[in-house]
């Protein structure tokens, strides 16, 4: 939430320093970052699966909400590039539809997956140099 620090945050609610410089309670998103939603028939495009990204907290329009287009192949999901901005709640559902959780689920999994091979790869690249760094030294048999 750009422009907002939170102070307090509770179950249905939160209350924030705005912008400038005031409290204020805002309701809580709807949808949290990185979540997996479905259009509803309000949406132009109904039953439509998407990923939410980057809710964000504004005094005009509450909470504006930005998407990135997905596709469902082979029960998983593949990101399409291109997003959009919403900020009508109702134009959106949580996922009920089992298969829809089972698949979001894999996607929230492999997401974690990717996050920790990558981590493991830095790790991995820092060890090399710590070992190179040590192979700098003179040979020094002392501690064995």
């Amino acid at each position: 939430m750009s422009g907002y620090n939170i102070i307090n945050k509770g179950k249905r609610s939160m209350l924030i320093r705005n912008s400038n410089g005031r409290f204020q309670r805002i309701p809580n998103p709807l949808f949290f970052d990185g979540e997996v939603v479905i259009s509803s028939e309000k949406h132009h495009t109904p039953n439509r699966i998407t990923t939410v990204t980057e809710p964000v907290w504004t005094d005009k329009r509450g909470w504006v909400y930005t998407e990135t287009y997905c596709k469902v192949r082979n029960n998983k999901i593949s990101i399409e590039g291109g997003c959009g901005r919403w900020f009508d709640e109702d134009n959106y559902l949580k996922l009920s539809n089992p298969l829809h959780l089972v698949i979001a689920e894999i996607h929230y999994r492999e997401k974690e997956k990717s996050k920790l091979e990558y981590r493991v790869k830095k790790i991995d690249s820092e060890l090399d140099k710590l070992t190179f760094t040590l192979n700098l030294f003179p040979k020094d048999n002392s501690h064995d």
